[in-house]
């Protein structure tokens, strides 16, 4: 499997945006500069500005740092915790003179100054008007005067707001050219993920202190989210797309917007995926450098086709990595086309083809990724009717689907769209009623998913759909073979009544295996429906530390959970999971780094504490 992070190498074939903006960057005349790289969650935004910091730290007098704004988010100003990174940075820079440090030590004192105005706001005059309105004592409310005194005994001698304000950027620039940085460049990564105030912050401290003679910023966001966040912080009685939209373009100077992967770019993608998942790291970096030379080549076809990594690896081509690039060539059109291009969205689904499948191995299953694969497409694409119905036609043939087999037949035999009173005799024998086989077949991509190979219709489907029960559960379909005493437990552990769940996490443990993975199947799909998520994960959980069988069913139905929905616990307590089966350490480590991409910034938060402590870290 594969982490939700931005890649070291270039899969995507976005090196040349990060040629672009390093290009930019390195042109003096262009100072100062903002470029935004804009792209939809997931697009490649990371990958981008890391490709561009690597160029650019080779050159000399350049000097890069990160931020990312919703780390602090919750913990900090943020105009003033942007500021500090910067400044820190620039002080941890070798050689520096005792003037440079003297200059930067003047200029956090200032930022310290901007840190306690807002703080002021925040945790006195807000809190005293809370202890007003409550009646609870002040000193509950409002933070201990050693909270602040160190941060007041830095300010002393702060002049006064205009004169701080006036002279930063003054002052910054005299700490650039004390430190012998020629230029300075700030990557602004995830500000998207931020609330509107915090995205709003970030944008005005580039712009008032920040934005000096040698300084370049390259923000990657979503632009519409960027846009949205304006709107909300500065709503406005006029048309407010429209004053986003100037607003934006007084900050951003460049804009650099990322295309969606095309069908033969994604096919190239998942190909490099699965070289790296497959050969040794020499022989994927060794594709990886095929691939640029041949997006150079040839930028509208597929960059890494069989035949060009048959003839770079020769002899050493595995025979696994054989059978997934057959795999890539009849899938990655169509979830290209589905997911839109978007490389994190064809990442996941290969990792929950792939979980599904160590699933199966798991339970002693023997499932064929090529089955595995095409029945996924029918899930994520076509669930109701066509998913749905599937699954009720394999659960009354006992795992076999013969409707599917005709209307496999059918497929093939036509390119056309099926009229309701053309059914041919094979469709009403098997039972399938006109409306049904219109619903089909005149579908287009439904009728293109029946011609893709292998064909299912004599395919044993219950163990694909066994592996799927955690959206089953979401979907609504009920496993209908659950025992009366399953049932009870079941019952048991939706309960609202404490006492009721931990009897209910007692019987569960005595069940056989098999017998918890049924409840379990059906437990993991209730979580968004229960009145108190962070209880019924914490029984959940309990039981699965004591049945580690359970842990890939448990992570496997968590991300189904709305992100409002899920508790700020959940993240911590899989992480326990993990630490004590380390044979699931993996997928527990995918689900968190899944987690730390929410959009709910306190899961965000609680997902990134929960993998620093796996870490060691803080």
């Amino acid at each position: 499997m594969w982490d939700d992070n931005r890649a070291s190498v270039d899969l995507i074939g976005f090196k040349r945006y990060a040629e672009v903006v390093a290009r930019l960057v390195l042109n003096d005349r262009l100072l100062p500069l903002t470029i935004g790289i804009y792209g939809e969650w997931g697009s490649g935004k990371s990958t981008v500005m890391w490709l561009a910091e690597q160029r650019l730290v080779k050159e000399q007098g350049v000097v890069c740092t990160t931020f990312n704004g919703w780390m602090y988010q919750g913990y900090d100003e943020t105009k003033a915790a942007l500021m500090t990174k910067i400044i820190e940075t620039l002080k941890a820079k070798r050689g520096l003179t005792s003037k440079a440090l003297d200059k930067a030590d003047e200029l956090l004192k200032k930022v310290n100054w901007f840190r306690l105005t807002a703080m002021g706001l925040r945790h006195l005059v807000m809190p005293l008007a809370a202890s007003h309105v409550t009646g609870m004592p002040p000193e509950l409310i409002v933070p201990s005067a050693g909270d602040i005194g160190s941060i007041v005994t830095t300010t002393e001698d702060s002049p006064s707001a205009i004169q701080t304000i006036e002279g930063f950027p003054a002052q910054f620039r005299e700490l650039l050219e004390a430190a012998g940085v020629k230029t300075l460049v700030v990557f602004v990564d995830d500000l998207d993920r931020c609330l509107p105030v915090v995205v709003v912050d970030v944008l005005e401290a580039i712009k008032l202190f920040l934005s000096v003679e040698g300084t370049a910023f390259v923000i990657g966001a979503d632009k519409n989210t960027i846009k949205q966040a304006v709107a909300i912080r500065y709503p406005q009685g006029q048309d407010v797309e429209a004053v986003s939209k100037i607003y934006l373009e007084k900050i951003v100077q460049v804009p650099v917007h990322l295309h969606a992967l095309g069908e033969a770019e994604a096919e190239t993608y998942l190909n490099l995926l699965f070289a790296q998942l497959h050969q040794t790291s020499s022989e994927f970096e060794l594709l990886a450098e095929v691939a640029t030379a041949n997006r150079t080549r040839s930028p509208l076809r597929v960059a890494l086709d069989f035949a060009a990594i048959k003839s770079s690896l020769g002899d050493k081509l595995k025979p696994e990595y054989v059978r997934d690039l057959g795999l890539v060539a009849r899938i990655a059109p169509i979830i290209c086309r589905h997911e839109r291009g978007n490389p994190r969205q064809l990442k996941r689904f290969l990792n929950t083809l792939l979980l599904r499948e160590q699933l199966a191995a798991a339970h002693g299953l023997e499932v064929d990724v090529q089955v595995l694969s095409k029945l996924m497409i029918l899930e994520y694409y076509h669930t109701d009717p066509h998913y749905r119905q599937l699954f009720e036609w394999q659960l009354a043939g006992g795992g076999m689907a013969r409707e599917l087999a005709t209307l496999e037949v059918m497929a093939r035999a036509t390119t056309q769209d099926v009229a309701p009173d053309e059914v041919p005799v094979e469709g009403r024998q098997a039972g399938l009623a006109a409306g049904v086989t219109e619903g089909w077949l005149k579908n287009d991509d439904v009728r293109r998913w029946l011609r893709i190979d292998p064909s299912l219709g004599s395919k044993n489907l219950e163990p694909y759909f066994f592996v799927a029960r955690e959206r089953l559960a979401k979907y609504g379909f009920e496993a209908s073979d659950l025992s009366r005493d399953v049932r009870e437990i079941l019952s048991l552990l939706l309960s609202d009544d404490g006492v009721e769940r931990e009897r209910g996490k007692v019987l569960a443990l005595k069940l056989t295996d098999t017998e918890a993975e049924a409840l379990f199947s059906t437990a993991c799909g209730r979580i968004a429906q229960v009145s108190d998520p962070s209880a019924y994960i914490a029984v959940l959980c309990d039981i699965a530390e004591q049945k580690s069988v359970l842990i890939p069913l448990l992570i496997g139905g968590l991300p189904q959970v709305p992100d409002d929905v899920l508790p700020t616990s959940a993240p911590n307590r899989v992480r326990t999971l993990g630490i004590m089966h380390p044979a699931y350490e993996s997928s527990v480590v995918s689900f968190l780094k899944g987690l730390a991409n929410s959009t709910n910034p306190m899961i965000r938060k609680a997902a990134g504490a929960a993998l620093a402590a796996g870490r060691g870290e803080g």
